[in-house]
């Protein structure tokens, strides 16, 4: 709980909305055979590496790390999300060489997933300013904010009419989108003392 609110706090977004990208996930990783949104976030060692894709509690890709911190400079991108974001996710006196080491490093420890709750938020503030620039504001959706973390970058194409959609999900015979499932956690009375 406290690194969760940390990472959502640093990022600037909700830590229920965060959790909506990474509910998915695990959902997708346990396969529905948990009968609580709890259940998900409790075996937290066996999920360094949920593919040989994605790696860590959150699914990320490192290249897909890499853009967000590359985001968080480019001031002429969409994505950027203002001066005071910048230096968030900085490698400090970790040489250049070095970065793709500690960045996979960052996405798959299990003993301090805050990086990879750090990156889900971000990555969610970066499509929110995004759309927010094409004069769309999905910062309150967590289904489009998740099936776009699901689908990626390349999908973020701001509209007027965003909808649900990503990885379709089954769980106790009953089939999901990936931003539904963030919708139900979202609207549910799941972890609400924790995360209200």
């Amino acid at each position: 709980q406290e690194v969760i609110n940390c990472a959502a706090r640093d990022a600037g977004i909700s830590p229920r909305i965060l959790l909506g990208g990474v509910i998915g996930e695990q959902f997708r990783f346990f396969t529905g055979k948990r009968d609580s949104f709890k259940s998900y976030f409790e075996p937290l060692k066996i999920l360094a590496s949920l593919s040989k894709f994605s790696f860590g509690i959150a699914g990320l890709k490192p290249q897909t790390v890499e853009r967000i911190e590359m985001q968080l400079k480019d001031a002429s991108s969409p994505f950027y999300l203002g001066k005071e974001m910048e230096n968030i996710a900085d490698y400090r006196l970790v040489p250049d060489e070095k970065i793709p080491d500690v960045r996979m490093e960052r996405i798959t420890n299990t003993k301090d997933p805050y990086y990879s709750y750090l990156y889900v938020g971000l990555y969610m503030r970066q499509v929110s300013a995004q759309w927010q620039r094409a004069g769309y504001d999905i910062s309150r959706r967590p289904d489009v904010l998740a099936t776009l973390y699901n689908l990626g970058f390349y999908n973020s194409q701001p509209n007027p009419d965003p909808k649900s959609g990503g990885a379709e999900i089954t769980i106790g015979g009953t089939t999901y989108v990936f931003g539904d499932l963030a919708h139900e956690f979202y609207y549910s009375s799941e972890l609400s003392d924790i995360f209200p």
